[in-house]
C-alpha cells in the first residue's frame, strides 16, 4: 500500500488497511515507550556512577565530609591555577601544556583548556569555580553542624535530649544515634494533626513508634512550630 494512501471507505482493502494503521500506531507507542524506559535508567546509572551523597546517619559521616572538603578545595586551587596559566601571556601553547600536566592535569584534559566556550573564554569556566565555591561553603557548614549535635550528645552524657509536654502527651527527643529529632505521642494523633506534622516535615517511623525527620536546626524549629499549633497559640 503506497505511503500516504487515504482509507478508501467502502472498499475490500478498508478494514486490512484500518487494522494495519493500527498495527503501526500500537509499535509506536511502544517504542516511544521502550526509549523513555531507556533514557529514565541511563538517568539512574548516571546517578548512581556519580552519587557521592554522604548520609548525616552514616558514623562517619564527619570524616568523609572532612575527606570530600579537602578533595573540593584541592579542585579549586587546581582551577585557579590552571586558568593562570591559560590565560598568561608571557607563555607560549607548549609551555602552558607542561605546565598544566605539571598540575596532575592529563594532557588530553589540558589541551580542553583552550577550546574557548560561546563567550570565546578559554581555561575552566567562572560558573564551575562558583559552583564548586559554593560546595565547599555547604560541606563546612555540614561539619560544623555534626560537630555540634556530637559535642551536645557528649555534653549530654551520651544519652537522647528529651523534652516532655505533659498537656499535650507529648515527647519530644533529640535522637542523636538516629539524627532524629522524633515526637512520641501517647495515643495516635487524629487526622488534623497528623496532617500537620507531614506538612512540617515528619514522617511515621512504625520501627521508633515516633513522627521524626532529621535532626537538625530546621527539624528544632518544626517541633517548635508543631508545639505552638497544638497548643492554638
Amino acid at each position: 500500500m503506497p505511503f500516504g494512501q487515504p482509507i478508501l471507505v467502502g472498499h475490500h482493502s478498508e478494514k486490512r488497511h484500518r487494522r494495519d494503521l493500527k498495527r503501526i500506531g500500537n509499535e509506536m507507542n511502544k517504542s516511544v515507550s521502550h526509549q523513555k524506559t531507556a533514557e529514565y535508567y541511563k538517568g539512574k546509572l548516571h546517578n548512581l556512577e556519580h552519587n557521592d551523597t554522604i548520609s548525616s546517619d552514616n558514623p562517619d559521616a564527619i570524616a568523609l565530609l572532612e575527606e570530600k572538603l579537602k578533595s573540593l578545595e584541592d579542585n579549586q586551587t587546581l582551577m585557579k591555577s590552571a586558568n593562570k596559566i591559560v590565560r598568561s601571556k608571557r607563555l607560549d601553547h607548549e609551555e602552558k601544556i607542561t605546565q598544566l600536566v605539571g598540575l596532575g592535569l592529563p594532557k588530553k584534559i589540558a589541551e580542553t583548556l583552550f577550546t574557548p566556550d560561546f563567550c570565546g573564554r578559554i581555561g575552566y569556566a567562572d560558573y564551575r569555580l562558583s559552583n564548586n565555591n559554593q560546595e565547599i561553603r555547604r560541606v563546612k557548614e555540614r561539619i560544623e553542624i555534626l560537630k555540634k549535635q556530637q559535642q551536645e550528645m557528649i555534653d549530654n552524657g551520651g544519652e537522647n535530649k528529651v523534652q516532655d509536654y505533659p498537656h499535650l502527651n507529648l515527647k519530644v527527643v533529640e535522637n542523636f544515634e538516629l539524627n532524629r529529632i522524633q515526637l512520641c505521642f501517647e495515643n495516635k494523633p487524629p487526622a488534623d494533626v497528623r496532617k500537620m506534622l507531614g506538612n512540617n516535615g515528619f514522617r511515621w517511623s512504625p520501627g521508633e513508634i515516633a513522627w521524626q525527620r532529621q535532626l537538625n536546626n530546621a527539624g528544632r524549629y518544626a517541633v517548635k512550630d508543631v508545639i505552638r499549633k497544638l497548643e492554638g497559640t
